[in-house]
Parts: C-alpha cells; structure tokens; sequence
C-alpha cells in the first residue's frame, strides 16, 4: 500500500471521528425520555403511617406492628425509595426498598432489605380496574439462607390510604411461613 493510501485512510478515519462517528461520552449521551410507566408510582411518594397483623403458622397469637414509611422519588424521578421502621410487639426494625420500571420487561422491580440482612426482589403490576398492585417476592431467609416466594397485593382505596396483603412460603415445601394484613394511611 502507498504512503498516499495510508495517508487518505488516516485523513479520513480522523473527518470521520471529528464529524461525530465516534460513542459519545456518558455526559453528553442522549438519553432515553423517562418511562411515563413511573408515573402510576407517584401514587406512592409521601409520608405513611400503618399498622398490620402477622399470623405465623403454629404461633397461638397474630403479631402486631406500627410503623412509619417515607417515600421519595430519587436520581431523576427514575427510582423511589421507601424508607421503614415500625415496631413489631415491642422490637425496632427497619427497611428500605427501592422500585423503578423495567422497560425491557415491560413491568415494575423492586429491590427490599431489611435490618435482618433480608435482601428480596419482587416484580409488580397494576390493574387499573381493581386499583391494585400484585407483587411477586423472592427472599431468602437471613437466619436460614433457605429461599421463600410470597405473593402481595396492594389495593390502592383511595389517596390516602393503601390495604395490603401478603403471604410467604418456603418456596422448596411451598409451606406457608407467614401471612401478613395491612392498612396504610397517608399522613
């Protein structure tokens, strides 16, 4: 090859790249609108007071709590992070759980941890006709490492208030572990 074709590549491998060819960097990306999808979550932002039942097969008495939920779209309005902390006969606990969209997916995903070292991950959907959440769990028990799956759902009564359900098993016997009910209210 002569010294003139080499010389034409490099010229024009260099117009190329100054005329924008090249990836651009990840501060001047493009990137994609935010998911109108996350809009259905702004349901959720605020400050939350609730109280719940947790019956545990075999246990004679239901456990009761109170707790607290603060919730808060973060990075762009692109994820929302709920903060808890409620008291379960007696005992402190808290908790985080981050949910966003996911558009490859074409449903929601949420990423729960709590103060026990519980890490779960759920995917949700809505129903519009019955203002309900369904949310799909899977945990693994800290104390065990043993896997669980549960099933919840969220009914949306009105803007102030969220009545929820939920119920967990072991997901290798399929035996219940726990059954949990709920009120929400917005403060």
């Amino acid at each position: 090859m002569s010294n003139r074709s080499v010389f034409g590549i490099v010229a024009g491998a260099a117009l190329l790249f100054a005329a924008g060819c090249a990836h651009p960097s990840p501060t001047t990306a493009n990137y994609p609108a935010r998911a109108s999808e996350l809009d259905l979550l702004d349901a959720w932002v605020g400050e939350w007071d609730s109280t719940s039942e947790i019956k545990i097969p075999g246990e004679d008495k239901p456990v009761h709590s109170r707790g607290h939920e603060s919730i808060a779209w973060k990075c762009n309005k692109q994820f929302l992070l709920e903060e808890m902390s409620w008291t379960e006969d007696g005992a402190e606990q808290s908790a985080m759980a981050v949910r966003t969209w996911d558009p490859h997916a074409r449903l929601f995903r949420s990423w729960y941890y709590d103060n026990h070292g519980m890490v779960g991950q759920s995917t949700m959907t809505w129903s519009p006709a019955s203002h309900t959440w369904t949310v799909h769990t899977e945990n693994a028990d800290p104390q065990t490492c043993l896997p669980t799956v549960g099933e919840m759902t969220i009914r949306q009564v009105d803007p102030g208030r969220q009545d929820w359900h939920f119920i967990e098993y072991d997901k290798a016997t399929h035996k219940k572990r726990l059954e949990m009910t709920g009120v929400s209210r917005r403060k």
